[in-house]
C-alpha cells in the first residue's frame, strides 16, 4: 500500500507487518536525510526503510550517550520513532517505532 502523504510504502509493509507497537532488542539498520545545521549537528530530515520514506515534522526530544546520539520523532502519518546514530560507525539504527 502506497502512502498518500510520502508517495511510498507503508512503514508496516516496510517492517513486514509487525505489531503497530514495537520494542526492539536488536536495532534495525536505517538510512536518515539530515539537515546540518550553521552549528553543524546534523538533524534528521526524512527516514528511510527499504522502500519507505517518512518525512519528519518534528523533533519530540534528543539526548546523548557516550557512542550513540538519539532523537525521538514525529512523521507525518503521526508515528513515533525513536532512533539513534552511531558516532564511530556513522550508521542510523531504528531502536523504537510506535504507529500513530
Amino acid at each position: 500500500m502506497t502512502d498518500r502523504r510520502t508517495g511510498s510504502q507503508g512503514i508496516e509493509t516496510a517492517l513486514r507487518s509487525q505489531p503497530s507497537k514495537i520494542q526492539m532488542t536488536t536495532a534495525m539498520r536505517i538510512k536518515v536525510e539530515c539537515y546540518a545545521g550553521y552549528r553543524g549537528e546534523e538533524t534528521p530530515r526524512r527516514v528511510q526503510i527499504g522502500d519507505g520514506r517518512w518525512e519528519v515534522i518534528e523533533i519530540l526530544d534528543r539526548w546523548l550517550a557516550p557512542q550513540h546520539r538519539y532523537f525521538k520523532l514525529k512523521t507525518v502519518d503521526g508515528s513515533q520513532w525513536i532512533i539513534r546514530h552511531d558516532t564511530l560507525t556513522d550508521q542510523w539504527e531504528l531502536t523504537y517505532f510506535k504507529h500513530a
